[in-house]
C-alpha cells in the first residue's frame, strides 16, 4: 500500500513549491495528515497542470516507476496497490510475474494478452493460463508451453490448441486423459492414437470407434492391461489372438472373453459383470 500512497504524494510535489504538510502543525499519529494533503494537492494540481514544467513531471513518473520497481523486486503482490497506468506498464509486470505468476491477477486486461507476459506466467505454473485473454488460451504456442506444465491445462484452451496434434502429442505423453480435451478429428487420427496409447493404455477410451477397431492399436493397449477390453470393438471381442493376449494377464479376462462369446453365439449383448482387477467393474462400455 506505501507504493500507492508514495505515488500520489510523488504527484504533489511536481511543482516544488511547498511540502505537503507544515511542519508547525501537529501531526496525526497515524500519518492520515499526510494521506490528506495529499489527496488536496492532487485536486490543486489539477488547477495548475498548465505551470508544470514537462520536464520535472517525466523526472517525477521515472521516480515512480523506480520506487515502484523496487516494491515490486521485494514483494510481487505491490502491483495491486499502484495505479492503473503502472498495472499497465509492462515491464513492471513482467518483474512481478516473474516473482509470482498469481501477479498477472494485477496486470491489466492489455497485459493479458502480452505474448511474453504470457510465456513468463504460464512456464511457471500451467494454472495462468485460465487468468489470460481468449485470444491466448486459442494460442497454440502459449497453451503448449503450458502443457509442458500440465496436461490438465487443456481445460482452458480454446478450439485451436484442442485440435493442433503437436499440442495433443506432448499432452498425451502425460495422461491418455489428455484426449477427453481434443477435438473429435483427432481422436480419428491413428498416429496420434497410437502414441497415447503407447504412453497409456487408458488413452483407447476416447479413441474414435474406427480405431477401437484397429488390431495394432488394440493390441498395443491389451499387451498393458487387460481391462483395455472395456473399449473394444465388437468386431474384435471374439478373436483369438485378442482372447489369447488378454487371458495371459489375469483370469478375469478368461470370464470377460468367455462372457463375450457366449453372447456372441446367442446373439445379444454381454451384460456386465461385477468382479475385476484393481476394483473396476467388467461391464462392457
Amino acid at each position: 500500500m506505501w507504493v500507492y500512497q508514495c505515488s500520489r504524494i510523488n504527484l504533489n510535489l511536481l511543482d516544488g513549491s511547498r511540502p505537503l504538510v507544515d511542519d508547525s502543525e501537529d501531526k496525526d499519529e497515524d500519518g492520515d495528515s499526510n494521506l490528506l494533503a495529499a489527496v488536496i494537492g492532487l485536486r490543486e494540481l489539477s488547477a495548475s497542470t498548465a505551470d508544470v514544467d514537462p520536464s520535472k513531471l517525466a523526472q517525477n513518473w521515472q521516480g515512480e516507476v523506480r520506487l515502484t520497481q523496487e516494491a515490486i523486486a521485494a514483494d510481487w503482490r505491490e502491483l495491486e496497490h499502484v495505479s492503473p497506468a503502472l498495472q499497465d506498464d509492462r515491464d513492471l509486470v513482467l518483474l512481478a510475474v516473474h516473482g509470482s505468476w498469481r501477479a498477472l491477477g494485477f496486470a491489466s486486461q492489455r497485459l493479458r494478452s502480452d505474448r511474453e507476459v504470457a510465456f513468463a506466467a504460464v512456464a511457471q505454473n500451467w494454472q495462468a493460463l485460465n487468468i489470460l485473454s481468449d485470444a491466448l488460451k486459442d494460442d497454440c504456442s502459449v497453451v503448449l508451453e503450458a502443457v509442458r506444465g500440465s496436461w490438465e491445462a487443456l481445460r482452458y484452451a480454446l478450439e485451436g490448441p484442442r485440435a493442433d496434434k503437436q499440442v495433443l502429442l506432448e499432452a498425451t505423453k502425460q495422461s491418455g486423459k489428455a484426449l477427453q480435451y481434443a477435438s473429435l478429428q483427432l481422436r480419428a487420427d491413428r498416429e496420434l492414437m497410437l502414441h497415447a496409447v503407447i504412453c497409456d493404455w487408458k488413452a483407447l477410451k476416447y479413441a474414435a470407434s474406427a480405431l477401437r477397431a484397429d488390431r495394432e492399436l488394440v493390441l498395443v493397449a491389451l499387451r498393458q492391461d487387460w481391462g483395455a477390453f472395456a473399449w473394444v470393438a465388437d468386431i474384435l471381442r471374439t478373436d483369438h489372438t485378442f482372447t489369447a493376449e488378454a487371458t495371459k494377464q489375469a483370469w478375469p479376462a478368461v470370464l470377460r472373453f468367455r462372457a463375450a462369446r457366449q453372447a456372441a453365439a446367442a446373439g445379444s449383448g454381454v451384460s456386465g459383470s461385477k468382479s475385476g482387477r484393481h476394483g473396476r467393474g467388467l461391464g462392457i462400455s
